[in-house]
């Protein structure tokens, strides 16, 4: 038996002075996005840049809207819009939860023919299980916290140790994400089954401080950053393709029967304003010998997000 396509991803990407309700939405909606973080597929690190003239150490609180692509080595490529929540502080900590819509919502795949190993199609599928949110509708999270090191007493600095005196960040961060997906196997009889894919990446971030730059009087802040992140990647296969029955189906159009994978993730990014270009090197090895084309091995993914506030507020320290 086969299967193949239909992938719906589902979610599923002013300054004023702190009040008691401003502090408790905050605080609340820290504490939702941090517990979210512990079940972003984009770059790592900030998505947004603070407004010029804005205290480094201030919490800035934001709707983005905008969109991202993404590029796989197996030929795969998808784009789609990106709507989220963030709350931050410039270098120093990030939450956010993104919903993102993306083509193609469907895909449909063959089982290998008479003499072939693989079909064209089953890299498809492996470039979905390498990239969920790449494609169709996902929900997603990201989290990090930084510490700053300082010319003087390095992690240890307690005097006059704003973020901005820092000369690198190292920190922890949490990307993690769901999407939904219909696969649909073209044959004489076709069968599509829907099924969800998860990932969780608990990686180490390292970056450089955020530079700013600000030209005349009257003009904007321009700012960028870049930086590097690696951790352990981990996927997990779901909902009607992953039941027994379909181990078939399943096997055939993504190469093998299992339903959970770990390996490894090699993240560079540079964030210039809202743009931010990124390269993926993704190393997972083939479950039980059995290789999933597109996904099984070292695979690299480019991608770039470019996002703009929607609405975006900075809430002032006391």
């Amino acid at each position: 038996m086969s299967l193949r396509e239909d992938m719906k991803l589902r979610p599923p990407r002013s300054s004023e002075r702190y009040n008691p309700l401003a502090r408790s939405f905050v605080l609340i909606a820290a504490v939702i996005a941090f517990a979210l973080n512990l079940l972003g597929q984009g770059a790592p690190g900030n998505a947004m840049s603070t407004p010029k003239d804005t205290p480094v150490d201030a919490t800035q609180l934001a709707v983005p809207g905008g969109a991202g692509a993404t590029a796989a080595a197996s030929g795969s490529a998808s784009a789609g819009a990106v709507l989220g929540f963030q709350v931050w502080q410039q270098d120093k900590f990030f939450l956010a939860s993104f919903f993102t819509f993306a083509v193609p919502q469907t895909f449909t795949g063959q089982p290998p023919a008479a003499g072939q190993t693989i079909s064209p199609q089953q890299g498809t599928f492996g470039s979905l299980l390498l990239n969920p949110p790449g494609q169709g509708t996902s929900y997603s999270f990201t989290g990090n916290y930084m510490l700053g090191w300082y010319p003087t007493g390095g992690l240890k600095c307690t005097t006059a140790c704003t973020v901005d005196k820092a000369i690198f960040f190292v920190g922890g961060e949490v990307r993690a994400g769901i999407t939904n997906a219909a696969w649909t196997e073209a044959t004489s009889t076709p069968i599509s089954l829907n099924s969800s894919i998860g990932y969780i990446v608990p990686e180490f971030l390292l970056t450089s401080k955020t530079y700013n730059y600000t030209g005349a009087k009257d003009s904007g802040q321009n700012q960028y950053q870049f930086g590097a992140a690696m951790g352990p990647s981990l996927r997990f296969i779901g909902g009607d393709i992953a039941q027994s029955e379909n181990t078939a189906v399943r096997t055939t159009l993504l190469g093998t029967n299992k339903t959970s994978m770990a390996g490894l993730e090699l993240t560079f990014f540079v964030r210039m304003n809202q743009f931010k270009p990124y390269v993926r090197f993704t190393h997972f090895a083939p479950p039980y010998g059995m290789n999933v084309p597109g996904f099984s091995g070292s695979q690299f993914v480019f991608g770039v997000d470019v996002l703009s506030p929607l609405f975006q507020a900075t809430l002032s320290k006391n």
